[in-house]
C-alpha cells in the first residue's frame, strides 16, 4: 500500500467519522427540539386548562352568588309577608270591638298584678285612651299599699303593657307576644302561605 493509498484511507475514515459525529449532533439536536416542542405543548395545554378552569370557577361562583342573592330575596319577601300577617293580627287585636282589647289587658293585668305595688307602662295611645280605666278597675279591692299606678313615661310598643315592681318586671307587650308567636309559628305559617309555590333555587 502506497503512502497515497494510506492517506486516502485515513482521509476516508476521518470523513466517515466526521459524518457520524455530524449525524449524532443532528440527532441530538432533533431530540432536544422534539423534547422542547413537547414541553412547550404541555405547558401550553396546561395554561389553557388552567385558564378554562379559572373561567369555569368564575362562572360557578357567579351562579352560586346569583342563587344566593335570589334565595335571600325570596326569603326576604316571604318574611315580609309573614310580618304583614302578624302586623294585621296586632291591628285586629287592638281594634277588637266592644272594648275587647281593653278587657284583654284587664285580664292580663289581673293575672300579672300581685300584692306588690306596681307601675303600669303603656304606649301613648293606650295611656290616654284607657289608662285611667285600667287603673280604676285593677285597683278595685286592692289596698293602697298594693295599688297599681300609671308610669309617667310611655313605651314605644304597639300595644299591651309592662308591669314594673321593685322586684320584677312583667312584659305583656304585644311586640314580645307576637315575637314569641312568630318564632313558634313562622314555619307553619310559611308552609301554609307558600305551599306549592316554593321554587327551587
Amino acid at each position: 500500500m502506497t503512502v497515497e493509498n494510506i492517506r486516502n484511507a485515513i482521509s476516508a475514515d476521518a470523513e466517515r467519522e466526521a459524518d457520524r459525529i455530524r449525524q449524532a449532533g443532528r440527532n441530538r439536536a432533533d431530540e432536544k427540539f422534539r423534547q422542547g416542542r413537547q414541553s412547550l405543548q404541555r405547558e401550553f395545554e396546561r395554561r389553557i386548562a388552567d385558564a378554562e378552569q379559572l373561567e369555569q370557577d368564575k362562572k360557578n361562583r357567579s351562579v352560586i352568588a346569583l342563587r344566593s342573592a335570589r334565595g335571600m330575596e325570596v326569603l326576604s319577601a316571604k318574611n315580609a309577608v309573614i310580618d304583614e300577617v302578624f302586623d294585621k293580627a296586632v291591628e285586629k287585636l287592638v281594634g277588637l270591638p266592644s272594648g275587647g282589647y281593653k278587657e284583654l289587658l284587664l285580664k292580663w293585668l289581673g293575672d300579672a298584678a300581685t300584692g306588690d305595688p306596681a307601675e303600669l307602662v303603656l304606649n301613648a295611645r293606650d295611656k290616654q285612651a284607657i289608662g285611667p280605666e285600667l287603673l280604676d278597675r285593677t285597683n278595685k279591692g286592692r289596698n293602697e299599699g298594693s295599688a297599681v299606678t300609671l308610669a309617667e313615661e310611655s313605651a314605644e310598643i304597639s300595644g299591651g303593657f309592662v308591669l314594673r315592681t321593685e322586684r320584677y318586671e312583667i312584659d305583656r307587650t304585644l311586640d314580645s307576644i307576637i315575637a314569641d308567636l312568630k318564632e313558634d309559628m313562622a314555619p307553619e305559617i310559611a308552609a301554609e302561605l307558600f305551599a306549592g309555590r316554593v321554587e327551587r333555587l
